[in-house]
């Protein structure tokens, strides 16, 4: 699949723009899915610098109602300037610190661990997922999975429909980055 991805970050002071945005979800017909903590922690390659090819491998720990998974996630590059639409491979795990332990073995190192608070609203197949990430802020992401062989107009238009949703949030086009949290975090 290929995850269409909208961010708009708010930043510390951001608990107005969390409330306003909770409301107006609501009022849209989104509702919430569940919240959860979620714990990333980010790899680099031996044979090449994900920074520069644009690619992220992850470890994440996904804690929620007092249970927790772990899933391995490979995301390829961004495939245009305006989103981070990108092809994106997630597979559950039983053992995340085995699965440290071999990426450690293949001679990938563990570069730097993002945390969040998350909560997700969903509403069809979209979904808006509210993230206060440790040391950084408050962030919006909006998503949609399309399918891998969708045309450029199915990818344009995906991408039309979370700005739709951002604007209807009443979120200014102005806070979008295409920067991820990790870059975020490493960059500040």
């Amino acid at each position: 699949m290929i995850e269409t991805e909208i961010k708009a970050f708010i930043g510390i002071a951001g608990t107005a723009q969390r409330a306003k945005t909770v409301s107006s979800l609501g009022a849209m017909g989104f509702r919430l899915d569940y919240f959860c903590e979620e714990e990333d922690r980010y790899y680099q390659a031996p044979d090449r610098d994900f920074r520069k090819t644009d690619e992220a491998l992850r470890i994440r720990i996904h804690s929620e109602n007092g249970e927790s998974r772990a899933l391995v996630t490979y995301k390829g590059p961004k495939m245009d300037s305006e989103s981070h639409m990108r092809h994106e491979v997630e597979v559950e795990i039983a053992d995340s610190e085995a699965a440290a332990e071999l990426f450690d073995g293949l001679g990938y190192k563990s570069v730097f661990t993002v945390s969040k608070h998350r909560e997700v609203y969903k509403r069809a197949d979209i979904s808006v997922c509210l993230d206060d990430v440790k040391d950084l802020g408050f962030a919006v992401e909006i998503e949609k999975l399309i399918p891998e062989d969708a045309r450029k107009e199915e990818k344009q238009g995906a991408r039309e429909e979370l700005l739709s949703v951002l604007d209807e949030l009443g979120i200014s086009r102005e806070r979008l980055t295409m920067e991820t949290y990790l870059e975020m975090l490493l960059n500040r």
